[in-house]
């Protein structure tokens, strides 16, 4: 699945802009140091928090060799749970485009913890969710691959 395929529209619900600034090899002070004096005036939005990352990648791993080889335009699908993944977490397809992209989040739930779940019920779950490019998108890229 190429990039371009499912990349949805800026007024599309659940999409918003994301802008990546570079900053070099700096150190963990300098990088804070950026961030805070940056005209745009970065703020903390949320309590410092556990954040759990689900990959997911089609059978040949094109997502990841997009990433690896620093391809322009990559997609990649995640889910992304806070604090322990207490049966909500959201589907998090991303979109690049150079030094700019965008996102789609779809809130997802399940019932009890998601280390004891089967992954084929944890599909079917996300699928319902899902509206039909989300779908498409969804069964190309559902293998998972990488947890972090």
């Amino acid at each position: 699945m190429h990039a371009d395929e499912m990349e949805p529209s800026a007024g599309e619900t659940g999409v918003r802009l994301e802008i990546k600034f570079p900053l070099g090899n700096r150190t963990r002070a300098g990088v804070e140091a950026a961030i805070r004096l940056h005209p745009m005036g970065f703020e903390r939005l949320h309590p410092t928090r556990r954040i759990s990352n689900f990959y997911f990648d089609t059978p040949e791993l094109s997502c990841f060799w997009a990433s690896l080889s620093g391809a322009n335009q990559r997609l990649k699908l995640r889910l992304r749970c806070y604090d322990g993944a207490d049966g909500t977490g959201a589907l998090e397809w991303k979109w690049r485009r150079g030094s700019s992209g965008r996102k789609w989040v779809i809130p997802v739930r399940w019932h009890g913890e998601l280390a004891k779940q089967r992954w084929s019920e944890l599909r079917s779950a996300f699928r319902e969710a899902l509206g039909g490019r989300q779908r498409a998108s969804f069964d190309a890229l559902a293998l998972p691959t990488l947890m972090n």
